[in-house]
């Protein structure tokens, strides 16, 4: 949820805010959550960092290589369901359901996706 709140945030133009909600997803995850850190490698893009950018995509391809790779990758998947859901629409929703139908292909255990 922090990192649509962060996507928001920053549709909105509201950089502070969004900085904000991405440094406490990014804590709260230690710095394991792919998804933040991408957000974390484009808003730093965006501020003309490209460097620091490119430290941020380096960590998302080393997490996506680690024995937690693909857990990592389908816990993106199921934040992208989120996303579209509280997006709405018919496409929006045609995309959260295929996506939803996959990670819990992937991932049954996770009963709070359920």
């Amino acid at each position: 949820m922090l990192n649509f709140y962060t996507w928001i945030q920053f549709k909105l133009e509201n950089d502070k805010k969004a900085k904000e909600t991405n440094d406490e997803a990014l804590t709260r995850t230690y710095w394991k959550n792919i998804t933040s850190i991408v957000s974390r490698a484009y808003i730093l893009w965006t501020d003309g960092d490209d460097i620091e950018a490119k430290h941020c995509l380096a960590k998302v391809e080393v997490l996506k290589k680690s024995s937690e790779g693909d857990k990592l990758m389908t816990e993106v998947e199921a934040e992208m369901v989120y996303a579209y859901s509280r997006l709405g629409g018919a496409e929006n929703l045609t995309h959260a359901i295929e996506l939803y139908t996959k990670v819990l292909l992937m991932q049954p255990d996770k009963y709070f996706w359920k």
